[in-house]
């Protein structure tokens, strides 16, 4: 199908983005967990009656388009307005496909709503990563949220799906509690730049392998200084498709400014 057509039919049709200033709208990264089922799009739900106006529009950061324009960024959305606001503030972004079923929950969620995709960049490069969420950050005035669909926590398919083991299972509460710290600290992006040599970061992210990671560096670069602070736990178990007291291994989603 050519790309065109690949976006209308997967953005749809939506009200044109006008932007308004206002207050600056909340920014969120979220455990986009395996798909499928209604979890994430039913804790989006929840997250929009949180914003403080209605939004004119979503930016969603897919861990899935890792690379998708090398080590450029690639975007995708049916609203010529939005995808222009975009590329204004990327000045190396082209249009491309930007697909994950994170974007496909934001897309339910946000109905009727813009939403652009971007993908990441193809570098596990912490600052590329943070300044992108920086040149993003002023679209929040102008009414647009920023999601970053991935998994902030854990996501070693080898320690998630392998046999419990105690090390593991330490490490990864470690790499939590230091990501809970530091993403509500005032530094928080001084910290975010060493990210890898966190407690447990390689337990739970490991290099050449992290890109489920990196939207939490973008939303947060675009968060400048508001702090994150994990939400809606108990959005975990439907997420993931596990009762809650069998989930052995920390999930969190983390919204700035709400």
């Amino acid at each position: 199908m050519p790309l065109a057509a690949m976006t209308s039919y997967l953005f749809g049709s939506t009200a044109t983005f006008a932007p308004q200033a206002g207050e600056k709208m909340p920014v969120l990264t979220m455990n986009h967990g395996p798909g499928g089922g209604a979890g994430v799009s039913n804790m989006l739900g929840s997250f929009l009656k949180t914003l403080p106006r209605a939004p004119t529009g979503v930016v969603v950061v897919e861990a899935h388009a890792f690379g998708a324009a090398g080590r450029g960024v690639a975007f995708a959305g049916s609203d010529a307005a939005l995808c222009d606001a975009v590329a204004a503030l990327l000045p190396d972004a082209v249009r491309g496909s930007v697909r994950g079923h994170g974007l496909s929950d934001c897309l339910r969620a946000f109905r009727g709503v813009p939403v652009v995709a971007v993908s990441l960049r193809g570098t596990e490069d912490p600052a590329a990563h943070l300044a992108m969420g920086e040149a993003l950050a002023p679209l929040r005035a102008q009414g647009v949220v920023v999601v970053g669909s991935g998994v902030p926590s854990i996501h070693n398919f080898s320690v998630l799906f392998g046999p419990p083991r105690r090390p593991n299972i330490d490490a990864a509460f470690a790499f939590d509690d230091w990501l809970v710290e530091s993403l509500g600290a005032a530094d928080k992006v001084a910290r975010l730049r060493r990210w890898d040599a966190a407690p447990g970061a390689r337990v739970c992210h490991r290099a050449g392998e992290s890109e489920h990671f990196f939207p939490t560096l973008v939303v947060a670069g675009a968060a400048g200084g508001d702090a994150g602070v994990a939400c809606f736990p108990e959005s975990h178990a439907a997420i993931i498709g596990m009762p809650a007291d069998r989930i052995l291994y920390p999930s969190r989603h983390f919204v700035f400014g709400g």
